[in-house]
């Protein structure tokens, strides 16, 4: 297995742009949807379930599975920028409470630079679809 041939930067440039784009839209309506579940949860009589937080998490998964899609990767390889999306975003809000900033502003690079790390993870490992490769069907006899 070889890794992919180097993308080019206009390649990173469009990747970086649709994650942060997409970043910011989900960032948005999950932290809806989350003021809609507290409101729920503090107005109503049953306690918060962790089923809560796992319904604000499949969203954000969404961001790397659309950045790894546009990328190239294939079937469980898109699970790698998901994870990796869910992981950049906690650690860049962990590393802006740790510095007393605001964490919501760090969330969204993190989003697009888990994303990105794990598109490059997955080009290493052999999981993109290779430019030098034909599609199935398209010059094989």
């Amino acid at each position: 297995m070889r890794p992919m041939p180097a993308r080019s930067w206009r390649d990173w440039l469009a990747l970086l742009l649709v994650a942060m784009l997409t970043a910011v839209v989900v960032t948005a309506l999950t932290l809806f949807a989350a003021f809609q579940i507290y409101v729920t949860v503090v107005t109503g009589p049953d306690e918060p379930s962790p089923l809560w937080g796992v319904l604000l998490l499949i969203p954000t998964m969404g961001i790397g599975v659309l950045v790894g899609g546009i990328a190239g990767l294939r079937r469980w390889w898109l699970a790698l920028p998901a994870v990796f999306s869910v992981l950049g975003a906690f650690a860049a809000g962990a590393v802006a409470i740790r510095y007393e900033l605001l964490p919501i502003l760090w969330v969204v690079p993190g989003f697009a630079a888990g994303s990105l790390l794990a598109v490059a993870l997955a080009d290493v490992l052999g999981g993109g679809k290779r430019s030098s490769q034909a599609p199935r069907g398209v010059g094989r006899d």
